[in-house]
């Protein structure tokens, strides 16, 4: 794959993760305040936390993919 794409994924999968981290955090601010708070549902707050954690999941499989991948071409 060409360094370009790969540059280009990187910075593309870096910016979709920022993003939903960042709404995250919006959404932890405007829901998390006792007015607020005893109306949301629990899937709600499930899905906050999965704009939270997930992203940083995945970029952690995605290190842990390319460390495997160099370690099978030999590089590292």
């Amino acid at each position: 794959m060409s360094r370009l794409i790969r540059v280009g994924r990187r910075a593309g999968v870096v910016t979709v993760t920022a993003c939903s981290v960042l709404a995250g955090l919006g959404l932890v601010f405007h829901l998390v305040k006792p007015e607020v708070l005893p109306r949301v549902d629990t899937t709600s707050l499930a899905g906050v936390l999965a704009m939270l954690v997930l992203p940083c999941a995945t970029l952690g499989a995605l290190g842990i993919d390319r460390a495997a991948v160099k370690r099978e071409r030999g590089e590292a």
